[in-house]
């Protein structure tokens, strides 16, 4: 009898190494109402294997190196990037699709005086397909750290970014003209009057997707009426705010929405038994997908607080 030998994993076609090494999911995502930033500490052991993966062989580097720099973390405020011209550049940049850029730990120097924030700029500028920038700061920013953040982002286009999330604070929409070709926003205060909302309808010309939405109870109807009608064409829209029984309305009147595709809700358990149930909620959900003139699949998600803190779980699922 012949032998033969015992097959190996880099045997396996690439395709399926490549479903293999892609296991995993992200504690971020875009479409998801109430997650604030990337828990990167569960991130790290999937890190650390694409990085052992990627350093055994040949085969295995080709799978496993580009979603070891899918996403990448640039919030140290000592982070120097390469340069754009060096080799490792060439080789990594491509490969960098969503960046996470937290700002809680930046120190007042970082803002003003340096050259941190543009240097985080010109990287992301480097990065040809770039297509994903989640930005958070963990408190109330001052003025005069809004201003720089808004003068470095003036000087700024980055085309290639179609997802972007940053923080509850309605003076950060002067970053929003960067963003040319963006079609989700994760920008949670969008009132009927404001700023934010007259320079998203003026410079985010391709948006179909609203995320993480927070809108004040007493004025939800005329603020979704103002944003559908600015908004023609709005695909997903999330809520990040929970309904109210007496609110109940409201959310029939997400219906206003004439073209959604998938809807995201927030179902909150309280012991006042003031918020409407789950069951409640998915059925108003379901009649505003049923309404719409959408003809492709509709999707409904109800997201719940995850009792472990770290955002929010799936609660409900159903595509209609």
């Amino acid at each position: 009898m012949g032998s033969f030998a015992t097959p190996t994993l880099t045997d396996l076609p690439a395709e399926l190494l490549l479903e293999i090494v892609s296991y995993g999911s992200y504690s971020f995502n875009f479409l998801c109402p109430v997650v604030n930033q990337e828990a990167l500490e569960q991130r790290r052991p999937r890190r650390d294997t694409l990085r052992a993966l990627s350093q055994s062989c040949s085969a295995l580097r080709r799978v496993s190196l580009p979603l070891l720099w899918e996403r990448v973390d640039i919030s140290n405020p000592e982070f120097r990037p390469s340069s754009p011209q060096s080799e490792v550049a060439m080789c990594i940049f491509p490969y960098i699709k969503y960046v996470h850029l937290s700002m809680g730990s930046w120190c007042p120097q970082s803002f003003q005086g340096t050259e941190t924030l543009p240097l985080l700029l010109e990287f992301l500028c480097a990065l040809p397909n770039l297509s994903g920038l989640q930005i958070y700061y963990p408190s109330e920013p001052s003025e005069s750290i809004i201003e720089t953040i808004s003068s470095a982002f003036s000087e700024v286009s980055l085309p290639t970014v179609s997802a972007l999330s940053i923080p509850e604070n309605e003076k950060l929409f002067t970053i929003l003209p960067a963003f040319s070709n963006l079609r989700i926003l994760a920008f949670p205060w969008l009132s009927k009057h404001s700023e934010a909302l007259a320079a998203a309808k003026t410079h985010l010309l391709h948006l179909d997707a609203l995320v993480g939405l927070r809108v004040r109870l007493y004025n939800r109807n005329e603020t979704f009426t103002t944003l559908a009608s600015d908004f023609p064409r709005l695909r997903v829209l999330s809520v990040a705010d929970p309904f109210q029984i007496k609110y109940e309305p409201c959310l029939r009147r997400l219906s206003v929405f004439t073209h959604l595709s998938e809807l995201g809700l927030f179902h909150t358990e309280s012991g006042l038994n003031d918020f409407l149930s789950l069951d409640k909620l998915v059925v108003g959900g379901r009649d505003v997908l049923r309404a719409s003139q959408s003809n492709g699949p509709k999707m409904l998600w109800v997201w719940g607080n995850d009792k472990e803190g770290s955002g929010a779980r799936l609660v409900y699922f159903e595509r209609l």
